[in-house]
């Protein structure tokens, strides 16, 4: 499996200066683990323009499975800001990576143009662990990366530190070089999606999101890959090489709502596409899924055998918590166990990322999605007015470092 990345660096390295160019280096390191690269950072001293990288993004972007855009302090936000919403258009993730110090100054200055740029980027990522504290304490999500500046040198582990993180940051964003297992759990790829179009499309025949097409499915999935999510998981599960059944969960935000802003044009084409739809799907429930998506809640498709789950939000007090959005098993594979190992693997990523509490929501007449989850420890969490499928799970958080069960 080979992933490609598009990197965009805003500056060269000038001789003798001793200044590295982080994305040139990035490149490379990524390039020697076996990503395939394609990079833009040529120009002037000052590095590209931004009609340059926009050119570049507009020809190479629907090549590349994630684009990378260095975010260089004492410059605009502008080429970030363009990258990103390009990326956002051809359904690519986008990674801005913070470099320079002087940037915390640039956002103070300018924190809504700052805001605006680092809300369109599926993962914000920086080097410098000042530049991380202070964007979180404007509360942005910023993954913190070894430096690749001092990388392939003597020490071989430095490259080694810099390729594992860069390796998780990619997988959050629906990019591996991994090939997945041919039986047992392991992160989905962008590159699942049509196989995950299949899974969903038998499992929830009856949802929504089925009865407006393929199109739509594709883009809502797609939507969970390229967000921004805070720590979004994308879990598949294969037998003798073919993907099963699949889960998405983690610490997501508006994970419908904002596919449902961001798609309204691919949505409302569906239902031109599928009036037959709109008729079946019209009166109470499309009310209920108003009502809904008025909350910021998701909606409730049917059909799985482990039964379709949607994300509630997590009470405050207990902090934060792993959402389950949807998990959907081939019908083949039921009973095999694949929906527990599923489960299981979810677990695992909620103790790696330090939480201590899952979380979905159940269609209360599927009695058996309801007692599957009750077998696995999970526990009904009435409301004042009943219990309306919340359902909640303790686990022990472990730290970085789980892994899915092969």
């Amino acid at each position: 499996m080979t992933s490609r990345l598009l990197l965009l660096g805003s500056r060269l390295s000038l001789p003798g200066a001793g200044v590295p160019d982080e994305t040139a280096l990035l490149a490379d390191a990524l390039e020697r683990a076996g990503y395939q690269i394609s990079r833009s950072s040529a120009g002037a001293p000052a590095g590209p323009s931004v009609v340059q990288q926009v050119a570049t993004v507009l020809s190479l972007g629907r090549w590349a499975d994630a684009i990378v855009v260095e975010a260089q302090s004492g410059g605009a936000m502008w080429t970030p800001f363009v990258v990103a919403r390009i990326a956002r258009l051809f359904s690519r993730p986008a990674i801005v990576m913070l470099c320079g110090e002087d940037l915390a100054a640039y956002a103070d200055r300018h924190p809504r143009r700052t805001s605006s740029t680092l809300q369109l980027a599926t993962c914000v990522a920086s080097a410098s662990r000042s530049l991380r504290q202070h964007f979180e304490e404007s509360g942005q999500v910023v993954t913190e990366v070894p430096s690749a500046a001092f990388g392939g040198g003597a020490d071989p582990s430095v490259d080694d530190d810099v390729l594992v993180s860069w390796d998780s940051t990619l997988t959050r964003c629906g990019v591996t070089r991994i090939a997945p297992p041919a039986n047992g759990c392991g992160p989905l790829a962008s590159s699942d999606l049509s196989e995950v179009i299949d899974i969903h499309r038998a499992s929830f025949p009856d949802s929504a999101i089925t009865q407006l097409g393929d199109a739509v499915i594709r883009r809502y999935y797609a939507w969970q890959f390229i967000g921004p999510h805070p720590a979004p998981v994308a879990i598949g599960v294969w037998a003798d090489g073919r993907l099963v059944g699949f889960l998405f969960g983690g610490r997501r935000q508006r994970a419908v709502v904002g596919f449902v802003h961001r798609y309204v044009g691919a949505i409302a084409l569906g239902a031109v596409r599928h009036p037959g739809a709109v008729r079946r799907l019209a009166a109470p429930k499309v009310v209920a899924v108003v009502k809904l998506l008025a909350r910021g809640r998701a909606g409730h498709p049917s059909g799985s055998a482990a039964g379709a789950v949607a994300p509630v939000p997590a009470p405050s007090a207990g902090g934060p918590s792993f959402g389950v959005l949807s998990v959907a098993v081939a019908a083949a594979a039921r009973g095999t166990g694949a929906a527990q190992q599923l489960m299981h693997a979810a677990e695992l990523a909620a103790s790696a990322d330090g939480l201590s509490r899952m979380h979905l929501t159940v269609q209360t007449e599927n009695g058996r999605a309801v007692a599957f989850y009750e077998k696995l420890g999970w526990e009904r969490k009435p409301d004042a007015d009943g219990w309306h499928g919340a359902m909640t799970k303790s686990i022990a958080p472990v730290g970085a470092g789980a892994h899915c069960e092969k």
